[in-house]
């Protein structure tokens, strides 16, 4: 399933946007699915390395990817999640947003098709 390139009204203090607008926008645009994966590091034991753990929050899916020493933390939390959309996905996903969590990192990726 492609979707369209939708350009939704921007609403500030010098638009004239008027809320029909928006919603005759909002109505065309196709519906996304965000797919929300949470990461976290799980440190060294005696017989494996560093790694970052990924899971679906949905569908519970979990994918362990091993820690890359040329990446920043951030990008091996997002590494772990990349992998777990790679075996555990049958569709294309754009990474929307991320932020750091208590134990961390949570990323919101929506879906382009499948």
């Amino acid at each position: 399933m492609a979707t369209a390139n939708i350009i939704l009204p921007t609403i500030n203090r010098q638009a004239s946007t008027d809320a029909r607008t928006v919603m005759d926008c909002y109505r065309a645009a196709p519906p996304q699915f965000v797919l929300t994966i949470e990461t976290d590091y799980v440190g060294p034991t005696d017989t494996t390395g560093s790694c970052f753990r990924a899971e679906d929050t949905l569908h519970h899916s979990i994918h362990f990817e091993a820690a890359q020493y040329d990446l920043t933390t951030v990008e091996n939390h997002l590494s772990a999640a990349i992998g777990l959309i790679q075996n555990c996905r049958f569709a294309t996903y754009q990474l929307l947003s991320y932020e750091s969590t208590e134990t961390g990192y949570q990323f919101s990726f929506a879906r382009l098709e499948g």
